[in-house]
């Protein structure tokens, strides 16, 4: 374990004060990787970066950074992926280029790629799903196989598990067909278009 002297600075009435600090860090370097936590534990792969308790633990893949507890915890081979927040694609293997950021989001994810996910729980259950967009608490929670779907606001969903570019806009929006825009829930009801809101 390696410790780390960081010398701060405050200003006060009577003058300078230098505050020493003794900040304990575990820190395991290996190719190129860095882990940063308690009983850290040296990760595989090249280029990745592990921050929390078994994040990236089985990681062989490259240029992954998970922040959070057991984020990243099952990834193999995947790459190019960021996770943020405690079991963030928890369960991802092999899928590549994805951003989970918040607790539990993308947590199902196995190999889905291209995916972004940033709320509590969005794109919760997708496993294969690919090129999907989550914004929002609960987003496209049920999505899991669908495509180049869309989720805005919370709880913004398919009706389905496996739609296709099916965007849905709005706390409560469910878009219920493949290729198909809904806005709003079933308290929305009206829809303006440019500036006519007479």
């Amino acid at each position: 374990m390696k410790k780390y002297l960081i010398y701060t600075k405050h200003n006060c009435n009577k003058g300078l004060i230098g505050v020493l600090l003794l900040i304990h860090f575990s820190e395991i370097l290996t190719a190129q990787n860095t882990s940063y936590n308690l009983n850290s534990t040296s990760i595989n792969g090249t280029f990745s970066t592990a921050f929390g308790w078994q994040t990236l633990l089985q990681n062989t893949g490259n240029f992954n950074a998970a922040m959070g507890y057991m984020s990243l915890f099952a990834n193999n081979t995947g790459s190019y992926n960021t996770a943020n927040g405690g079991a963030s694609l928890y369960s991802n293997t092999s899928g590549k280029y994805n951003t989970a950021i918040g607790t539990s989001s993308m947590y199902y994810n196995i190999n889905g790629q291209q995916n972004t996910a940033v709320g509590t729980y969005a794109l919760f259950y997708n496993s294969t799903g690919e090129r999907n967009t989550a914004l929002g608490f609960n987003a496209l929670k049920k999505n899991t196989l669908g495509m180049n779907n869309i989720g805005i606001g919370y709880g913004a969903d398919v009706a389905i598990n496996n739609l296709t570019n099916a965007i849905a806009i709005g706390a409560g929006a469910v878009a219920n067909f493949s290729n198909s825009i809904q806005l709003g829930n079933s308290l929305t009801t009206n829809v303006y278009l440019g500036t006519n809101q007479n």
